[in-house]
């Protein structure tokens, strides 16, 4: 049954009550506190910042109220939007509040730190009071959605420890944070700086995929609601990405939707924090995230990497080479691959002894390494056999690397106990624009030409057959 427009009225009413009484008595408290510091404390910022979210979110909720858009809105889709709309402000809100009390450490007068625990304790008031709002203007449908997915919520949290240890294996962890809010990446940001990670920012999702393009990147805490790209369309991105289906990600929204959250999970977020953010959990979710990362990483280490070289493995590099070529036909991204064979090295072995030869093809995995971009992938295939694969490149660029790594050989000097030892290399090539579908054969025809470039002299790359040049 509809309600009566005086009902309406008089809900809005107790609602706007609710919620700009204790937006009130923090602003009333955080003036109090400015009023009493230095001009150039540098405090200020931050208190500015929460005035700045109280303003903020008095006014959405005066939007809000005054037009009945929540107490008419009936869409779970359109509630969610407004829920996440009014969670920014307030999670500036206690987000700074909490930021001011944990790096004062006892430093400001004991009033300021009850004043502030009190803007911490309002924040979350006022967060309890628009959750209860939007379960009363949700439909039935939509509300049993949100209490399963709070429900959800609460019984991932470990409750068990009150803080955390930082191993070694994730100290300095970079990680990235994705949303289109600056309070909410500086809140994420100063919190996990004090933990001595890394953090790297991206305003939208084009930006976090050029991020992790180019970087090494073992933990993104991504936004779920952003301009151009949202939340799951970037996860969906960075899934699909070869050497990124094992990053954690971790979304953090202001949106507390059941189906939401699902397809995050179903689409392989691995795990979800609502704003605002609690500290304790943000800092238990992210260790754990990153340190199951470390430990499946240092698995996978030791599964695919050439022990002597530290270069992927033969296992490994097919591996990867087959998600490049289903790349490529899936979505046209090319690439060449490159064989590469130290010349005479059974020579090397012989004069120098096999430690000598160890030393060779350490330094030889290095000088690709050096040559090569971090997200290139090079191997040892065997003996003294490598490859290289260079993706997003065009003919004429990947032949220019391959007769850099060419070059970069001819002048490397291997130092073996004081002696040095010099050598070449010889390659053959393959170009996905050739368009063999088996990769056995691409790798055939790459080999037939390493043998071509030895029978013509060695020290050489050869890209097409003799007997088609």
């Amino acid at each position: 049954m509809s309600k009566s427009a005086e009902v309406i009225q008089l809900e809005g009413a107790t609602l706007r009550q609710q919620l700009l009484t204790p937006i009130a008595t923090i602003s009333d408290y955080i003036a109090e506190i400015s009023q009493s510091l230095r001009s150039d404390d540098m405090l200020h910022e931050d208190l500015t910042r929460i005035t700045d979210g109280c303003k903020n979110l008095r006014g959405q909720v005066g939007d809000l109220i005054e037009g009945q858009v929540l107490l008419n809105t009936r869409e779970a889709g359109d509630l969610s939007k407004i829920r996440h709309d009014l969670k920014n402000p307030l999670n500036s809100i206690i987000g700074y509040a909490e930021i001011i009390l944990e790096e004062s450490e006892g430093g400001l007068p004991e009033n300021h730190m009850s004043l502030l625990q009190h803007v911490v304790e309002l924040g979350g008031e006022i967060s309890t009071t628009i959750d209860t709002a939007f379960r009363h203007a949700a439909s039935e449908e939509a509300q049993a959605d949100e209490e399963a997915a709070i429900e959800r919520l609460f019984a991932s949290l470990n409750e068990s420890s009150m803080g955390i240890t930082i191993s070694e294996e994730i100290e300095g962890s970079p990680i990235l944070i994705v949303d289109d809010n600056p309070t909410n990446q500086d809140i994420l940001k100063r919190r996990l700086e004090k933990h001595g990670f890394n953090c790297m920012l991206a305003d939208n999702g084009k930006q976090a995929l050029a991020i992790i393009e180019e970087h090494e990147v073992d933990l993104v805490l991504l936004d779920l609601l952003m301009p151009d790209m949202n939340g799951i369309e970037v996860l969906h991105a960075i899934r699909s990405t070869p050497g990124r289906r094992e990053l954690p990600i971790i979304i953090v929204s202001g949106l507390n939707d059941a189906r939401g959250i699902a397809k995050c999970l179903s689409h392989g977020a691995t795990d979800y924090l609502a704003k605002p953010v609690e500290p304790l959990i943000l800092d238990a979710k992210v260790v754990s995230a990153l340190e199951r990362f470390a430990y499946r990483r240092e698995l996978n280490l030791l599964a695919t990497t050439d022990q002597l070289t530290q270069l992927l493995n033969r296992r490994a590099v097919m591996a990867r080479l087959d998600e490049i070529v289903e790349q490529y036909f899936s979505e046209e991204i090319s690439f060449g691959m490159l064989l590469l064979d130290i010349d005479f090295f059974k020579k090397v072995n012989d004069t120098y002894g096999h430690n000598g030869g160890d030393t060779v093809l350490q330094q030889f995995a290095g000088c690709l390494k050096n040559v090569m971009r971090a997200t290139d992938v090079i191997g040892r295939m065997g003996g003294e056999e490598f490859i290289a694969i260079v993706q997003s490149t065009s003919i004429n660029d990947f032949h220019n690397i391959c007769e850099r790594i060419r070059m970069s050989v001819e002048a490397l000097s291997c130092d073996h106990d004081g002696i040095i030892i010099k050598v070449t290399t010889s390659g053959g090539t393959y170009f996905s624009s050739e368009l063999e579908t088996n990769i056995k054969e691409m790798i055939n025809i790459a080999d037939q030409r390493l043998y071509g470039a030895k029978e013509a002299g060695r020290n050489r790359i050869q890209h097409i057959d003799t007997k088609d040049a």
